[in-house]
């Protein structure tokens, strides 16, 4: 199934700010980091590489920089830049690492809102992401993640069983 035009013009667009600050990258990283911010900002991760999302997203993204998809072939997500990418990302979008204060609301809310639902680990994940991407927080890494489910899940457990 296709990426219809509202989702590609609701998640996929690029407001000025994001534009503005390629003014300071090549024209051959444009693609690679405005494509990087754009999955960062509907994800709450960064991607690993471009087929992690639709063709459809990519030649829309495109599109709005007025380049060709060849365009794309060259950048290096693991790279120095790439990683450079990342850290002025997360700047532009206000994300803060996480602090004790945020880890503890988010296991509090793993404790309430994951562990009696039985949420499989996978969409935990997910929605471990989206509670620190709202919150503007890093997440936790995916196998932070796992565990942090599992040690909820086991003192759940412990608590109501």
């Amino acid at each position: 199934m296709g990426v219809g035009a509202t989702e590609l013009s609701e998640k996929w667009s690029l407001n000025f700010d994001e534009i503005e600050a390629l003014k300071t990258k090549p024209f051959s990283a444009h693609l690679g980091f405005v494509f990087q911010l754009a999955f960062y900002r509907n994800h709450g991760y960064f991607p690993e590489s471009f087929t992690d999302v639709s063709l459809e997203i990519m030649e829309y993204l495109s599109e709005q920089l007025h380049i060709s998809d060849a365009a794309a072939c060259a950048y290096d997500f693991v790279g120095r830049s790439g990683r450079r990418h990342r850290t002025e990302i997360l700047d532009l979008l206000g994300v803060k690492k996480m602090s004790d204060k945020s880890r503890r609301a988010l296991k509090d809310w793993i404790f309430l809102e994951i562990c009696p639902g039985d949420v499989p680990t996978g969409e935990a994940t997910e929605r471990i992401r989206l509670w620190c991407l709202n919150r503007k927080c890093q997440s936790p890494t995916e196998q932070q993640a796992e565990y942090m489910v599992r040690s909820c899940r086991k003192a759940f457990d412990a608590e109501f069983f």
